[in-house]
């Protein structure tokens, strides 16, 4: 757990959720070995915290209490997404009036990786120490904040095509200095493509008068 967290104790309440867990331990008595939250907005998306209270077992989280964060209302993102974001779960000392932060490194949600989170995000010894704080008259409070990493990069792809096909055509114009502003030619094929050459004698917009 440590090697990839970092781990703090603040004041400040998290900035976009919180979650009151009455009667902890009835979670496991009932047999509910995932809870999953409400969906909230943060950072211009929707999330979902999902939690573990007997750990994910299929991540070796057995002896912890487990936590993670889903996107959800992907159904309106465009095709391809992704959203690259740093989390930070809270678990609130009910004792001391401060937060335990847990905050996770950078992870990439996209389609095919929808969900991340800390699968040993504390110990259950840690969590029912009374003089902790965390577990008091069977209650706890967990929060989250969501930072994400906006994209500005701009993508461009550049494709050459290899063409043996050359093309040369020639237009005679006679009576050049009788011209109008422009002159049009006909219409002429090159690939796939239709084509006209469009000529200003006399110049355009700011050459004009000075080139053709």
């Amino acid at each position: 757990m440590w090697a990839e967290v970092t781990v703090e104790v603040r004041e400040d309440s998290p900035a976009h959720y919180l979650l009151k867990i009455e009667s902890f331990s009835r979670l496991s008595e009932s047999g509910i070995y995932k809870f999953e939250s409400n969906e909230f907005e943060a950072a211009g998306y929707k999330w979902k915290m999902i939690i573990y209270p007997d750990g994910d077992t299929r991540e070796n989280g057995s002896g912890h209490i487990s936590v993670y964060l889903a996107i959800s209302g992907t159904s309106s993102l465009l095709v391809g997404w992704e959203v690259n974001a740093i989390f930070t779960f809270f678990l609130f000392d009910q004792l001391h009036d401060n937060y335990l932060s847990v905050r996770g490194e950078k992870r990439r949600f996209q389609r095919i990786k929808s969900l991340w989170g800390l699968p040993k995000f504390l110990s259950h010894q840690t969590f029912k120490e009374a003089s902790n704080g965390y577990l008091v008259d069977d209650k706890c409070v967990v929060g989250a904040e969501i930072f994400v990493f906006q994209r500005q990069a701009i993508g461009e792809c550049l494709s050459m095509v290899k063409s043996n096909n050359s093309f040369k055509r020639e237009w005679k114009i006679c009576n050049f200095s009788k011209l109008g502003e422009d002159w049009l030619s006909e219409v002429f094929t090159v690939g796939d493509y239709k084509w006209k050459l469009w000529l200003y004698p006399k110049g355009s917009f700011n050459d004009k008068g000075y080139n053709i």
